[in-house]
């Protein structure tokens, strides 16, 4: 516990390299909130760039993308479902893609979902994801990468 800013961010900075997810701020004289959101967590987000191998749900309402992550991406993640937004982007994108409407039939494990059957995107896009850590699954989908 501090209350000395610099430290804070001294700690925020140097402990997740000792499996430290981040912070909580809250004040001092401030008991735990229970069934409530009172106090604030600084997690540590790690924001990158992903390949979208697929997607869940139908080309044109896409519910959530089927991801590759460049550090330990070998096994696909589901994202969390994507924004209004999102599936109409992605939508067009699968529309337009040369080859991208894969044929359903493939599946993919998804968190707290099981087995969930995904439509496989040949070439892959690319997406820029927000993944908190491997206790904090599934990665959000920030936005798609059209500018690569």
């Amino acid at each position: 516990m501090t209350t000395d800013p610099e430290l804070a961010a001294t700690w925020y900075e140097t402990l997740p390299a000792s499996g430290i997810e981040g912070l909580v701020v809250k004040r001092l004289d401030q008991p735990y909130p229970a069934g409530r959101r009172g106090w604030r967590k600084l997690r540590h987000t790690n924001v990158r760039d992903a390949a979208v191998v697929g997607y869940t749900g139908s080309p044109r309402r896409p519910v959530a993308l089927v991801l590759v992550l460049p550090v330990g991406g070998e096994t696909p993640l589901v994202s969390s479902p994507l924004t209004p937004a999102l599936r109409a982007e992605v939508a067009a994108a699968v529309a337009s893609g040369p080859g991208a409407v894969g044929a359903a039939g493939a599946t993919v494990t998804a968190i707290g979902l099981g087995e969930v059957p995904f439509r496989p995107l040949d070439p892959p896009l690319t997406a820029e994801v927000r993944h908190a850590s491997a206790r904090h699954p599934p990665p959000e989908v920030l936005r798609l990468r059209t500018d690569l």
